[in-house]
């Protein structure tokens, strides 16, 4: 597995990986914490991890992200790669969105093999697939 796949294959069997939100939600649950007990010892008020564990917030910031990660147990690198990861599954579902629809009204094939190219890369190319569609 790439550090960006959004799935993972095991047994034969495709699992998909937790969003931040879910990665998080499962950190605390480990901790046997509370919402409250957790915001509380992060420093945020528990309607926010709410948002935040519901993928609401999809990215807290730097600072809460450290006392997430700390208080968490966890590496901070962690936290940025399961957040990249997440954004590289929805930068690649609206990309294919955006190809479809080109194919369909521009009678255009696009396709790039989303998986050899950087997240860099591929927001170009949604980039550049809707300004053919403007």
């Amino acid at each position: 597995m790439t550090n960006h796949e959004a799935t993972q294959e095991i047994s034969g069997q495709e699992i998909e990986l937790p969003t931040l939100g879910q990665f998080l939600t499962q950190c605390r649950q480990i901790k046997g914490w509370s919402m409250s007990v957790a915001a509380r010892k992060i420093g945020i008020s528990a309607v926010y991890l709410g948002r935040i564990e519901k993928d609401q917030i999809r990215s807290p910031g730097l600072i809460v992200a450290y006392d997430i990660a700390k208080n968490y147990g966890v590496d901070i690198d962690t936290l940025a790669e399961v957040h990249e990861r997440q954004e590289e599954k929805e930068v690649k579902e609206k990309i294919r969105e955006l190809e479809r629809k080109v194919e369909k009204d521009k009678k255009m094939k696009l396709k790039l093999d989303l998986d050899k190219v950087s997240l860099r890369s591929k927001k170009i190319y949604l980039e550049l697939l809707s300004s053919l569609l403007s």
